[in-house]
């Protein structure tokens, strides 16, 4: 989360001068980091702020850095229902480290709230300082999906040529498109272990990738839903590869075939706009390429997973079993 907040703090420690404005006046700017996620049971805001003078003593400036308590007050506001949530502060313990270029041995404030967050919502954050200035910015949540193939009360086969994962949108108002900007799909495949001796249950996963891009590469406009498609012949081969399985997988091993899970994660425009602008090169000889924060600098967007839980069929159970040498036992009343 204070990715943006170390950039722009490193931009000051590497410039050739002591003496830093990385923004070119003398008035601190606000800085915001936030991506919020609607699943989450709390989602933390980073609010700090830039400051002018010498970089290699303020940088070691906790006060220098970040608002006080009575410095600004921070909103979150439902535009659908113009509820405000009041942002309360929590604070981390960062232990002390000799070499950092940055404050340490401190507690540090975040701000948060546990309130629900909302799919499919548009949200306003606003920072009011003391000194008058409001820094703003907006984003709408992304929408819930809902999976359509396979079932999720179904058992699934990994013994066909090509499969595929489905699911829509049931958002009217965005017409059953996700207002995600990029999407990542992939399965997940669990199962429990116990190693020879041991009488502890370890719970382990295997994850492969099924495709990530833009939803629109994705969406069918004549069936208004999403559809993604695979070779099953895959997961054999990552299972079979599986550096963990090749090389722990002694005499007496016993492992259980769990549910596999397809999941869907999700970001935001504003993250994905972001990560575009900063991912080629970051450089320290200006300030980030990317900012969606009125009257400061930083980001503040949204991101989403989603996933659903099927089992495995018999014909699938009994190749993990006894095509792999791994100690997988196949229970033909699961």
């Amino acid at each position: 989360m204070k990715r943006l907040f170390m950039i722009l703090c490193l931009f000051a420690l590497c410039s050739c001068r002591t003496d830093v404005d990385i923004f070119g006046d003398s008035s601190p700017k606000t800085v915001v980091y936030s991506v919020i996620d609607t699943e989450a049971d709390t989602n933390f805001f980073k609010i700090t702020k830039t400051f002018t003078g010498d970089a290699s003593v303020l940088a070691q400036d906790y006060d220098a850095c970040n608002y006080k308590y009575d410095e600004i007050d921070v909103w979150l506001v439902r535009l659908k229902t113009n509820d405000s949530i009041r942002l309360d502060t929590v604070s981390k313990w960062i232990p002390y480290d000799d070499n950092s270029l940055f404050y340490s041995g401190r507690r540090q404030v975040y701000y948060y709230t546990a309130n629900k967050i909302f799919p499919g919502n548009d949200y306003n954050l606003v920072i009011a300082r003391n000194d008058g200035v409001v820094v703003e910015s907006s984003i709408k949540t992304i929408n819930t999906l809902r999976f359509t193939f396979p079932d999720k009360d179904n058992s699934v086969s990994w013994n066909r040529r090509l499969d595929s994962l489905k699911w829509e949108v049931p958002d009217l108002s965005t017409n059953h498109q996700t207002v995600a900007a990029y999407l990542k799909v992939i399965g997940i495949f669990h199962y429990k272990e116990v190693m020879p001796g041991a009488t502890d249950t370890v719970e382990r996963e295997i994850s492969f990738d099924f495709k990530s891009g833009e939803p629109g590469d994705m969406y069918n406009l004549r069936t208004q839903s999403y559809k993604v498609t695979f070779s099953p012949e895959k997961f054999y081969e990552v299972l079979r590869k599986d550096d963990y399985l090749v090389n722990n997988s002694p005499a007496g091993v016993r492992r259980f075939v769990e549910k596999f899970e397809f999941r869907i994660s999700g970001m935001g425009q504003n993250l994905y706009e972001y990560i575009v602008a900063n991912d080629s090169d970051i450089s320290f000889q200006q300030p980030p390429a990317y900012s969606n924060i009125k009257n400061g600098v930083g980001l503040f967007s949204t991101r989403f997973q989603q996933s659903q839980f099927n089992k495995l069929n018999q014909v699938t159970r009994k190749k993990i079993t006894y095509d792999y040498p791994y100690g997988f036992e196949y229970d033909p009343s699961w």
